[in-house]
């Protein structure tokens, strides 16, 4: 009793093999179980059977073979195969292999394997079990323990769920629609396609055919009609032309002649006369008389200059230098100065893009199963018999529908094309002929009528050209001559006069005027120093966080020194300071004018500081702007300078390097950020990047960093996704910092003007070779594209390629579906190669979705991705 539970189960699984007959009893991975072992193959489907037809569907037992790339069709290739109407079909990879010849498949008669339907299990009928017969044992003296065998549970084995029949159903009814319809189809497209192309290669043969005869026609008659042209109108202008030539340069010839004779003779005698007239001229007096007005006008000026200037500068040193009484020093701000506004800080927000991952779906028609494994089986068999069935009906019939509709079409557009009006070609030949043959005979005739005109005109005009104009000519280079020597020697005369008067009547007036104007120079300096005892002495710029530089936004003032030379106190309220920036765009004054909070006490100098106050703007900064101080007394000026000031910012911000993009990829874009100030910035520094241009994504648009140390540098790193589909991208960046605790900019840098170039590194690229506009409508679009290889190195794995449709946010869209494997797997690539392939996209809505994303992956790693636009 204690195995009988074991003998039922071992009985009921010996009844099962008989019933399912020869099988294996390999166990099931999915429930543990007996379960029948793999059919044999159907004939043709592999294995045995090498001249039989292909199978219409693989044995699912069997190691899957990579999808046979038919090789290209001889005729034609220039239009696709449409995609079916009522099922999406997978497109075929891409690994050429010959179409193989095949008598007509039977229809499938295949019978799905019926479920064993197994017999109630009976009971084991067993006799029972004689007792042996042997002496009577003593009883034990102890309690007995537990018994060491006790009887198994037994637990119901769940039954096996097969979906081989659901898989093959797929198989069949999937390759019977797809031939169907690819029967159909390829007949038909090849047809439309074969009509089209004949009509349009025939009568585009017969018609260039055709032209070009009655080319030939025209082109002989224009010949000889231009060559007769040609020889009268040359000899006629050949005439006229070289005898208007022979006069004019004839003429051109006998004037020049007569200039040379005459200079030759003229210049000799009118020299002589000039000098003659030079030496009766009165130019020693003159020049004499005009260098003693010119020595007393240079004594005059020398001493203003020199001499007048001298006196106030020497009765201005000599005051400076008198003994200060009182030296006194305050600030602005302990009277009337404001506290300055903060600086505003921020930074141009980057544009910020979604990204996700997207499920595909498929669209699966046909019959449908209670359990959900059958049906999946069913409807991946589906499409997989779907695809070979209507690639293999379409590639029977489209050549033969092709081949007849392309010779009846030819011969159809060949006699429309002899039948069209060919005069437009006739009239070109003509044309061309009538030029050509007019060029030659004109050539030849003008060039002899035009030698022998030209010869005949031009020794007569030179002859009389020449007596006309001799006299005239002489005449104007004589006098010519005769001024020339006149100027020199009057000019010669002139200066030996002139500089002997000049200098003696200088050296006799100048220190007379020297003296003058020295006194009057000190006596107006005296009179300025009455009216105006305050001096300006000094100004300058003050750094008011002691960092050594002027930082854009931060309140900068001003520190000078006051002069008062009076023996009185200079009330405040009479002295006003007034500060204006030569470039108004530089900078903000809050405070440009003011007057002292103090009085300046009598001969005291006073030492003046955070007066007035004014910021640098941004834009400033790099370049030193001017400012102009102006300090007034009772109205007065009492002293007026101008100062430089360049602002920078304490952080300074540059590519560290220039970027590298991989297409769709994140890729480093690395930021070096140098601390240019005097000391150590106060708190954390936030690093921002903001790139305007659509192509170019930054992922994480801010970095913190540690503060930094007078003078040092630290690179930031960003990550960024380029997409383009040229080999560069323009990189319009700007790069800020600022100070964490408060917010306020410490560095900026601007790119998006002198933008630099960032190539594209990817070892593949993408091209979209298809118009994505019907994507916006219902229906299947093959999409192409080409991956090209421009990589650098030696060795290429596997390639894996994945389709998402995003919407304008980058989520993705379930309104669009992949037909067929996605991802797909591809060969690998050798260096230089390209590839073209098609992928089938289901729109299931009008006006659904906006990017198209395609993602190529080798070895599991991405290497590019790439979006295309469709709205």
């Amino acid at each position: 009793m204690k195995t009988l539970a074991t003998r039922r189960f071992i009985t009921h699984a010996l009844i099962l093999s008989l019933l399912a007959g020869p099988m294996s009893l390999a166990p099931s991975p999915a429930f543990g179980v007996v379960r029948p072992g793999p059919r044999p193959p159907a004939p043709g489907n592999g294995g045995g059977g090498g001249g039989g037809r292909p199978a219409p569907y693989p044995d699912p037992t069997a190691t899957p073979r990579p999808e046979p790339t038919r090789p290209p069709r001889p005729e034609p290739t220039h239009t696709p195969r449409p995609e079916p109407t009522h099922t999406p079909r997978p497109e075929p990879t891409h690994t050429p292999r010959p179409e193989p010849t095949r008598p007509p498949r039977p229809e499938p008669t295949h019978t799905p394997r019926p479920e064993p339907t197994r017999p109630p299990r009976p009971e084991p009928t067993q006799p029972p079990r004689p007792e042996p017969t042997r002496p009577p044992r003593p009883e034990p003296t102890y309690t007995p323990g537990p018994d060491p065998y006790p009887e198994p549970t037994y637990t119901p084995v769940p039954e096996p769920i097969y979906t081989d029949g659901a898989y093959r159903e797929g198989l069949n009814d999937g390759y019977q629609a797809g031939e169907d319809e690819g029967r159909e189809a390829g007949a038909r497209q090849g047809r439309n396609e074969g009509q089209e192309r004949g009509r349009s290669e025939g009568y585009e043969a017969c018609d260039r055919e055709e032209g070009a005869r009655q080319y030939e026609i025209g082109y002989a008659e224009g010949l000889s009609d231009g060559e007769r042209e040609g020889a009268s109108e040359g000899r006629q202008q050949g005439r006229d032309q070289g005898r208007a030539q022979g006069e004019s340069e004839g003429r051109a010839d006998g004037l020049a002649r007569a200039d040379r004779d005459a200079e030759s003779e003229a210049t000799e005698p009118g020299a002589a006369q000039g000098y003659a007239e030079a030496e009766r001229a009165n130019a020693a007096t003159k020049g004499r008389a005009d260098g003693l007005v010119a020595g007393e006008q240079e004594a005059r000026d020398k001493a203003l200059q020199e001499d007048f200037v001298r006196g106030i500068e020497e009765y201005r040193r000599e005051r400076e230098a008198q003994p200060i009484q009182n030296r006194d020093e305050f600030s602005q701000l302990a009277g009337n100065a404001a506290a300055g506004e903060p600086a505003a800080a921020g930074v141009a927000a980057t544009r910020e893009l979604g990204a996700g991952s997207l499920g595909l779906l498929y669209v699966r028609p046909g019959r449908r199963y209670d359990h959900p494994e059958q049906r999946a089986a069913y409807d991946r068999g589906f499409a997989e018999g779907y695809r070979d069935g209507y690639d293999r009906a379409y590639r029977a019939t489209y050549e033969d529908g092709f081949r007849s509709g392309y010779e009846r079409s030819y011969a159809e557009g060949c006699s429309e094309a002899r039948g069209r009006n060919h005069r437009e070609d006739r009239d070109r030949g003509f044309r061309e002929g009538h030029d050509r043959g007019y060029r030659g005979a004109y050539d030849n005739a003008y060039q002899r009528a035009h030698g022998e005109a030209y010869d005949a005109a031009f020794g007569p005009a030179s002859e009389g050209a020449y007596r006309a104009n001799y006299r005239e000519a002489y005449d104007r280079h004589f006098e010519l001559a005769r001024a020339r020597a006149y100027r020199e020697r009057f000019a010669e005369i002139y200066g030996a006069a002139y500089e002997p008067a000049r200098a003696a009547r200088f050296a006799e007036l100048y220190p007379r005027f020297a003296k003058t104007e020295y006194e009057r120079g000190r006596t107006e300096e005296a009179k300025a120093f009455e009216e105006r005892p305050l001096r300006l002495l000094s100004s300058e710029v003050i750094d008011p966080d002691d960092n050594g530089l002027f930082e854009p936004g931060e309140p900068l003032r001003l520190r000078l020194e006051l002069r008062n030379f009076a023996t009185r106190v200079a009330p405040g309220k009479t002295v006003l300071l007034r500060l204006e920036a030569l470039d108004a765009a530089s900078a903000v004054i809050s405070r440009g004018e003011t007057t002292l909070a103090r009085d300046l006490r009598e001969n005291s100098v006073t030492r003046i500081s955070e007066a007035l106050e004014f910021r640098m703007n941004e834009g400033a900064v790099g370049r030193p702007h001017a400012f102009r101080l102006t300090v007034m007394h009772q109205g007065r000026k009492a002293g007026e300078t101008t100062m430089s000031v360049e602002p920078s910012f304490a952080v300074r911000l540059e590519l560290a390097e220039t970027p590298e993009l991989r297409n769709g990829l994140p890729s480093p874009v690395r930021v070096r950020v140098t601390n240019l100030a005097a000391r150590a910035t106060g708190s954390a520094l936030k690093v921002r990047l903001a790139a305007d241009t659509a192509e170019l994504e930054v992922q994480e648009p801010e970095r913190v960093i540690p503060p930094l140390n007078e003078g040092e540098a630290r690179i930031v790193e960003f990550s960024v996704i380029g997409r383009s589909a040229a080999s560069e991208i323009r990189l319009p960046l700007a790069l800020a910092v600022t100070q964490a605790s408060d917010g306020r900019r410490l560095g900026l840098l601007d790119l998006s003007q002198e933008a630099p170039v960032a190539p594209i590194v990817n070892d593949y690229r993408l091209e979209v070779l298809s118009d994505l506009k019907s994507l916006r409508e219902p229906g299947v679009t093959r999409v192409s594209y080409r991956i090209s290889n421009r990589g650098s190195r030696l060795l290429f794995g596997t390639l894996a390629l994945s389709v998402r449709v995003l919407d304008s946010a980058g989520r993705p869209d379930d309104s669009f579906a992949v037909i067929g494997p996605n991802p797909q797997l591809i060969q690998s690539l050798e260096k230089g190669e390209s590839l073209t392939f098609v992928v089938p996209l289901l729109a299931r809505t009008r006006g659904a979705g906006d990017l198209l994303e395609l993602e190529l992956r080798e070895d599991g790693q991405p290497v590019v991705i790439h979006r295309s636009e469709f709205r």
